[in-house]
């Protein structure tokens, strides 16, 4: 959403390399933890679990005039990590313990936005050298189909292969536990006016 209504910074691109993404992460990484007093709802087209409200919506809370594209980017990288969070505490409050997030997708294929969910979650986050987890798990049901493998644990245990693991930084615990707090406040503050403002832009 960012990439495709704001763009990506093109002086960046010859010193960075890599795509729209890669460059979106570096201008996160070069805004301290916690965007600097920016957070973003993620809730663009509704949320389903944990809150499950169809009528909640975007918001971005915090913005003063020193916030830049650099803070606008790294608040919303890290409201992924803030719904994984939320998403863990709701695992966790019915009983399932979670000690570790293993990534894939093409999100896993950045280290900056790792570290950032490693970070919040203060949970080891481990990438794959296979970041297609769909395309690699195909390949391995027709391996044993075609007879390359007759145990699924071993086929899984060959072809699946760490590429990287991220370690939550304990100083920055504090810090990311007052901002999730707040994420969740921001919700339960704003979710009654939500279907007001979803009815208007449904409207449109």
């Amino acid at each position: 959403w960012f990439r495709d209504n704001f763009g990506v910074d093109e002086d960046l691109r010859g010193v960075v390399g890599g795509g729209d993404y890669d460059l979106l992460c570096y201008e996160a990484s070069l805004c301290p933890p916690g965007a600097e007093g920016l957070i973003l709802l993620p809730y663009f087209a509704g949320e389903r679990s944990p809150i499950w409200d169809p009528k909640a919506r975007g918001v971005l809370f915090g913005i003063t005039l020193k916030h830049g594209r650099k803070n606008f980017v790294r608040s919303i990288l890290e409201s992924c990590g803030f719904a994984i969070r939320h998403l863990i505490e709701d695992l966790e409050l019915r009983g399932v313990e979670v000690e570790e997030l293993r990534s894939s997708g093409g999100g896993s294929k950045n280290p900056v936005w790792s570290k950032i969910k490693a970070d919040i979650t203060n949970l080891r986050v481990i990438t794959f050298e296979e970041p297609d987890a769909s395309l690699l798990g195909a390949a391995i049901l027709a391996g044993m189909a075609a007879g390359f493998w007759n145990d699924l644990r071993r086929a899984c245990t060959e072809m699946v292969r760490v590429k990287e693991v991220f370690e939550p930084d304990p100083g920055l615990r504090r810090l990311y536990d007052r901002r999730f707090a707040l994420y969740k406040v921001l919700y339960e503050r704003l979710k009654d006016l939500f279907p007001e403002l979803g009815d208007d832009v449904d409207e449109e």
